[in-house]
């Protein structure tokens, strides 16, 4: 979809910025590339492979995932994977605007398929996708709350829960969500109060699961 400067290439602009503000599913993509060449480039850059041989597709076309791309790969890796020759541009997760610089295609930074990703970088680029496995979940157990939460910054409380449960070796899926509740409904830090302190020490320890933590805390 070519964004001109006549008028419908102004209201299709207008109407893609509106669905990148409403929802992760909108990016901008200026390349002097042809259009053939550009349409293959970025196919081949969707392929990827984990260790041990797993093959994966990499969605780099959402939005979400376009930043974590940028923030794991290895110089080497960026060089070949952002030849693309132009900027593109996306609206993150905090409704700001930002921009990759894409360098020009050179014989000498050329990116071949797939992806090789390390064990570091796909534990990161998975632990990016849990947020947002986990925030559709928070939305369904504790609408009200989630909802009272302003929309950019939700994503960025929902990976500091995260990543406090894993403080607690909260594991299980189930178990990371409802501590994700726990925070909305009970405060972040409700875990260093009174009341809970003492329980989640034994829930690290693996004396008492979260469902048993909560339990004892209900009786309290």
């Amino acid at each position: 979809m070519p964004l001109d400067r006549n008028t419908r290439g102004q209201r299709d602009f207008s109407n893609t910025m509106a669905w990148a503000n409403s929802s992760a599913c909108a990016t901008w993509l200026h390349s002097s590339l042809p259009t053939p060449a550009l349409a293959h480039a970025l196919n081949e850059r969707t392929k990827a492979v984990l260790p041990d041989d797993y093959r994966v597709l990499l969605r780099c076309y959402d939005p979400r995932v376009l930043p974590e791309i940028q923030a794991v790969l290895r110089a080497d890796q960026a060089a070949g994977y952002w030849a693309l020759d132009g900027q593109w541009a996306y609206v993150d997760r905090a409704r700001t605007f930002r921009v990759i610089d894409l360098s020009p295609v050179r014989t000498s930074a050329t990116f071949e398929a797939p992806l090789v990703l390390t064990q570091p970088q796909a534990d990161q680029l998975l632990a990016a996708a849990e947020v947002d496995t986990v925030m559709p979940e928070l939305m369904r157990e504790s609408p009200d709350a989630f909802m009272a939460v302003p929309i950019a910054d939700r994503a960025a409380f929902t990976k500091r829960a995260l990543q406090v449960a894993d403080q607690f070796a909260l594991e299980a899926l189930a178990d990371r969500v409802m501590f994700c509740v726990l925070t909305l409904e009970l405060g972040v830090g409700f875990e260093n109060s009174e009341q809970w302190a003492s329980l989640m020490v034994k829930v690290k320890q693996r004396q008492l699961t979260l469902l048993q933590a909560i339990e004892q805390a209900i009786k309290k």
